[in-house]
């Protein structure tokens, strides 16, 4: 036998177990319900097959496995004790047809001979007293009533005492029922988040195609910063459930994937440091150009040692930045490939809404006019 939700019309999901957990155990409550049985029958078939449930749920469930084998051992010994109780009403209706019989038997033996004898008194030329006749109808008729009426009482007292018993079977069979629907739903839930996982662990994938740009890389750490702790925190909160809920081969990628998302992180931060760090050494080589050009510039030599530190600059430049300008070409950094430069090294307030230089340093604005 399986689970199932057997007044359920939505299409069934989740794992390949409670799936089919569903379809068998509504495919069992079908057959019961066509095979037409007595409603005690019933009654007993369906707790039959609800009882074979917990069997399989603790086999499969390994975080609620004890759990649910302690609520199955009590079902299993109230089951026990209502079986026994009917098996002792069905015994005492049989008792208590044969002392009927008995009685009436006895009752008759009774009432027929003093019958037999009035009979033959009126056959003899007697009469017969019409009121004595009535008395014995009539004695028959309380002594019939009478064990009815004790046999009736009995079988309404024993009939009260099993709907109590199967009252107190079908509360436990909704509570139960809905721990399942419990579990359903928050096994739905971290379905969800594991699909969640998934999306952003592709994102990291693409974020590594751009990870030379030191723009990108810091977005990218800062949001590999905030989804880190995002799924701490939901492996945190959900270690016990996935331990119970999805497959342990679906746990163990999880955990693999979340272990390589650590060691990318590391990789990023590490690639991030080093590239501040290179990004540092450029701008301050910039700036000593800088200054030696003001110099040039005082002592009247200016045209060819611009010219000269202009060409040292666009090397040191090409190393960081390759391919932005030729050998033949005067230099091309972008605005966003100047304001990556220094980034890393000015704070966000010289960073202007109004303009990239208009709030630079004169010495800043020396090394912008180099490049």
């Amino acid at each position: 036998m399986a689970l199932a939700s057997p007044s359920n019309s939505r299409s069934p999901h989740g794992p390949k177990f409670f799936v089919r957990l569903q379809e068998s155990l509504a495919q069992s409550l079908k057959e019961i319900e066509d095979a037409k049985p007595s409603s005690i029958k019933r009654d007993l078939m369906r707790l039959d097959l609800y009882r074979n449930v917990f069997q399989e749920l603790a086999s499969q469930l390994k975080t609620y496995g004890t759990f649910l084998d302690r609520i199955r051992l009590e079902y299993e010994r109230r089951l026990q004790y209502l079986e026994k109780r009917l098996a002792c009403a069905e015994s005492d209706r049989t008792r208590l047809q044969n002392d009927f019989k008995e009685l009436q038997t006895s009752l008759l033996e009774q009432v027929d001979p003093m019958s037999a004898g009035r009979v033959g008194f009126i056959e003899s030329g007697g009469k017969e007293d019409s009121g004595h006749s009535k008395a014995l109808e009539a004695m028959r008729q309380r002594a019939r009533y009478a064990h009815a009426l004790t046999k009736l009482e009995r079988m309404e007292k024993e009939k009260h005492e099993l709907l109590e018993s199967l009252a107190k079977i079908e509360a436990v069979k909704m509570e139960l029922d809905q721990k399942l629907e419990n579990e359903q739903a928050a096994k739905t839930l971290m379905f969800h988040e594991y699909a969640e996982l998934q999306t952003e662990l592709s994102w990291y994938k693409e974020a590594q195609k751009n990870q030379e740009d030191p723009g990108v890389l810091r977005l990218a750490l800062n949001q590999s910063r905030k989804d880190l702790s995002k799924v701490q925190g939901l492996l945190n909160d959900y270690t016990f459930g996935f331990d119970s809920i999805i497959p342990q081969s679906q746990y163990d990628t999880l955990m693999k994937k979340y272990e390589n998302l650590a060691l990318e992180f590391d990789r990023l931060d590490a690639k991030a440091k080093y590239l501040s760090k290179e990004n540092g050494d450029l701008v301050s080589y910039l700036r000593e150009m800088s200054v030696e050009l003001e110099k040039l510039r005082t002592d009247g030599k200016h045209s060819n040692a611009e010219d000269q530190i202009h060409i040292q600059a666009r090397s040191a430049v090409q190393k960081r930045f390759p391919g932005s300008f030729t050998e033949d070409q005067a230099p091309i950094i972008s605005r966003q490939q100047f304001h990556l430069l220094f980034c890393s090294q000015y704070d966000a307030s010289i960073l202007p809404r109004g303009g990239f230089s208009s709030s630079l340093s004169q010495k800043d604005r020396g090394v912008i006019q180099l490049c």
